[in-house]
């Protein structure tokens, strides 16, 4: 085989390579009639840390799951749901997510809501101000 049929057999081999590739790309779609779960949200919004994460699982219960009060154990339960590490002290996280304004309590102990602040800090990422 000479150096030009080398070539040329190469280049095939790279195209071939490069049709393979491009059929295996899934175009990522948003689908109005499928329902997005917690693990699909928290994933695109990259927390950093738990309070971040329960702050997440705040806005993703009270918009796609409608919730409007919340407690520890929802915010638990979301956890285990979508097969993340669960902090050990969920109040806490919770408790530090008030401290930092992006959730408020509620009018019974243990009861608590997502603030506009929070609304808006995890729409436009937490490393934002």
């Amino acid at each position: 085989m000479d150096e030009e049929e080398i070539v040329t057999r190469f280049e095939t081999i790279e195209k071939r390579l490069d049709d393979l590739e491009e059929e295996k790309i899934i175009p990522v779609r948003d689908d109005p009639k499928k329902k997005k779960s917690v693990k699909e949200f928290i994933l695109e919004k990259s927390p950093k840390d738990g309070v971040q994460s329960a702050t997440c699982i705040a806005y993703f219960l009270e918009r796609f799951e409608n919730k409007e009060i919340l407690t520890s154990k929802d915010i638990q339960k979301c956890f285990k749901d979508a097969k993340l590490k669960t902090p050990k002290n969920v109040p806490d996280k919770v408790q530090k997510a008030i401290s930092r304004g992006w959730i408020a309590k509620g009018n019974k102990r243990g009861e608590f809501y997502l603030t506009q602040t929070g609304e808006r800090v995890v729409e436009e990422g937490f490393g934002k101000k």
